[in-house]
């Protein structure tokens, strides 16, 4: 029975286009069952439940509506981290993972220049959190790094995700205790407000949505149909939340603070129009995808 589920569901699967269909279907029988994969393989004589049966038919039946495989499982994998995620919060891809490896790197130059006592650890600032991946990237890094003072409990930097939706703060916080990572600072609201001037402020980071009105047209149906518009959407030109980004980080900036952001894979001459506009794109280094593409912008004073 397994077999001929998984063969049914590839099939479906292919059919509207996705990626990987064969991984698909094995990771929603899996997931019906509350089983691994490898499972599916080693017992391929199971007989599912009528009600297992349903299970399946009812992801099935979700995935082939378009709906993200990851809304579908209710997670997603980022890094070492295995994130839930639902409607209303970003996806987390493989692209931001550069941002998390360039911005650690760059924290590690920062908290040498700068040290870290217990007692005034500096912020790092994700703005517009979504699952908590960047967030909760950099504090596995903290943890993974042995140089880092306190381990996995006591980072030495303060995490704080600001988003301006609810959803996404109560994500992040599961996600936090669901991989064993100590609780962000969670604010609603905007960067400005979120940080009292005299806490240092170590790193701003982010993945704003960058994507230009035209394009969302164009988006593939389910990211276009499921995925939040505020968390796309970057105006016209895709580039009004990173303007807003650059403008709200100045203070941090002046005052020492790294900056790191994501961008869109045709943006990077606009980007640097903006960079250079305000002063730092000397400062400023803009490193590609796996694919070549143009993909995380990192300032640093």
């Amino acid at each position: 029975m397994i077999l001929r589920l998984l063969q049914e569901a590839r099939e479906g699967i292919e059919a509207i286009g996705a990626g990987n269909p064969r991984l698909e279907a094995e990771l929603l029988l899996a997931h019906a069952l509350g089983r691994t994969r490898t499972f599916l393989f080693t017992h391929p004589e199971t007989q599912l439940t009528e009600a297992q049966q349903r299970a399946f038919r009812g992801l099935l039946a979700r995935r082939l509506d378009h709906e993200p495989l990851q809304y579908v499982l209710g997670t997603a994998i980022f890094r070492h981290l295995t994130l839930r995620v639902r409607p209303g919060v970003l996806i987390p891809r493989s692209e931001t993972e550069i941002l998390v490896e360039r911005a650690y790197e760059a924290l590690l130059r920062w908290r040498a220049a700068h040290g870290c006592a217990d007692a005034h650890r500096p912020w790092v600032i994700d703005v517009g959190v979504g699952s908590g991946a960047i967030l909760l990237g950099l504090l596995d890094e903290a943890r993974r790094d042995r140089e880092g003072a306190g381990g996995a409990r006591n980072p030495w930097f303060r995490p704080l995700g600001i988003d301006i939706a609810m959803p996404p703060l109560r994500v992040t916080a599961e996600n936090a205790e669901c991989n064993g990572r100590p609780r962000p600072h969670l604010f609603l609201g905007d960067l400005v407000t979120a940080v009292e001037e005299r806490a240092p402020v170590a790193a701003v980071v982010s993945n704003p949505p960058y994507i230009s009105t035209a394009e969302m047209a164009d988006l593939p149906a389910e990211i276009r149909e499921y995925e939040p518009h505020e968390a796309l959407h970057g105006g016209a030109d895709g580039l009004g939340a990173i303007r807003e980004l650059l403008d709200q980080s100045a203070p941090f900036l002046e005052s020492g603070a790294l900056l790191c952001f994501e961008i869109g894979a045709t943006q990077e001459a606009g980007v640097r129009d903006e960079l250079a506009h305000r002063g730092l794109l000397a400062s400023a280094t803009i490193t590609p995808d796996l694919a070549g593409r143009p993909r995380v912008v990192l300032v640093e004073s």
